[in-house]
């Protein structure tokens, strides 16, 4: 009576047959079987020799890029690297992706170009950027991408305040104009034009002959019209 109890509670035993059956069943419908990733070598031949499948399996639809991881070890500072190719003008990019603040970011790491940056310039430029950015255990301290716009930014501000700079030309050209003056006020002594016009516009026929470097009175002064062709008489 007991004994049926139990069958009829457990349902029918399975045979040691069945039970195997059953385990391989479900092994097979787990994620753990399904075929592995596609990884690509880390060459710069195989990297040249690839070509991304742009087909999304699930909505057959067109990618606009596709991220192809690479076989290296997750040990290295390679780890996270990987190539990511764009639809319509089939570049390839070397792209790392870590974690910081928990998480997941991308920085570019330079376009692949056969013979110029390749898996070497690559591996060079993230070894630096590892060294910079991470600590002896290989955490994050700082974001790379934030530190490139930071970089961006200071080449920007650099290339307005050099843009907003009179060149030494510009600079010679108002010191001419001005009639050469002096930090105390009015202007130097004819000798002194003398020696700073042949100094700065160079030691030729056009300035001696197109200045005149004394006034009629002999103050500290010179009396010419000619400094308003300042590109003429600057020129060789």
């Amino acid at each position: 009576m007991k004994e049926k109890l139990t069958d009829r509670k457990l349902g029918p035993r399975l045979e040691p047959g069945e039970i195997d059956q059953t385990c391989a069943s479900d092994k097979s419908a787990s994620p753990a079987a399904r075929p592995p990733r596609f990884k690509l070598r880390f060459t710069d031949f195989a990297i040249e020799k690839f070509m991304g499948n742009f087909i999304d399996r699930k909505t057959n639809k067109t990618k606009r890029k596709v991220y192809i991881p690479f076989d290296v070890s997750k040990t290295t500072g390679l780890k996270g690297l990987k190539l990511v190719q764009h639809y319509k003008k089939k570049t390839k990019m070397f792209v790392l992706n870590y974690w910081f603040n928990k998480k997941s970011k991308y920085t570019t790491i330079g376009e692949f170009r056969k013979g110029v940056f390749g898996v070497k310039q690559a591996q060079d430029k993230i070894n630096e950027i590892i060294k910079d950015h991470t600590t002896d255990k290989g955490i994050w301290f700082k974001d790379p991408a934030q530190t490139i716009i930071e970089k961006e930014t200071r080449i920007a501000q650099e290339v307005i305040i050099e843009s907003q700079k009179i060149t030494i030309n510009q600079a010679i050209e108002r010191y001419v104009k001005a009639g050469f003056p002096r930090k105390k006020g009015d202007t130097k002594r004819g000798s002194s034009i003398k020696r700073d016009c042949l100094y700065l516009l160079g030691h030729n026929k056009k300035v001696v002959v197109n200045l005149m470097y004394d006034g009629p009175d002999n103050k500290y002064r010179y009396s010419c019209g000619s400094y308003r062709h300042f590109s003429y008489l600057s020129s060789k």
